[in-house]
């Protein structure tokens, strides 16, 4: 039988992780949360291009939109890089108000979603300086996943 695909290769330049979460931008390319706390940018053919050392801790949520690469992780924090045409720049991480890791994470317009593992869900704008809770928890669990639908 023909195989139809083939597993993402690492190359051998780069070291093997489990992965917590992935999204794609615009373009269709592939980005991977590790627990070694980088952001696994993948091309479309299925091959790692290129880490991106975005936390602490465990990279425990990520997406891509709007030219702009965000993760978050176990180091409480959200990694903010610009994503255009495969050329990445960091360009600042933000302080969470809570220490609790966010599980969940999406982007539109200036301004972040974030769920956390506690069910807390907050916003806040794209340079951090206001966070703002707007539920305190809706269960025992976490948020694992949040998506921003525009009008």
């Amino acid at each position: 039988s023909k195989k139809l695909f083939k597993n993402g290769a690492f190359g051998p330049k780069f070291t093997q992780t489990k992965f917590l979460c992935a999204a794609f931008d615009e373009e269709g390319i592939c980005y991977s949360g590790g627990q070694n706390g980088a952001v696994h940018c993948w091309d479309q053919r299925g091959e790692l291009g290129i880490v991106l050392k975005a936390h602490a801790g465990e990279c425990t949520a990520v997406v891509a939109s709007e030219g702009l690469l965000l993760s978050t992780g176990k180091d409480f924090k959200i990694t903010v890089h610009t994503a255009l045409k495969g050329k990445f720049e960091f360009i600042r991480q933000i302080n969470l108000l809570h220490q609790h890791h966010a599980s969940s994470i999406d982007y539109m317009g200036g301004k972040i979603l974030i769920g956390h593992d506690n069910g807390r869900i907050c916003t806040t704008d794209i340079e951090g300086k206001e966070i703002v809770t707007h539920n305190i928890s809706h269960s025992d669990g976490e948020a694992w996943g949040l998506e921003v639908i525009p009008k």
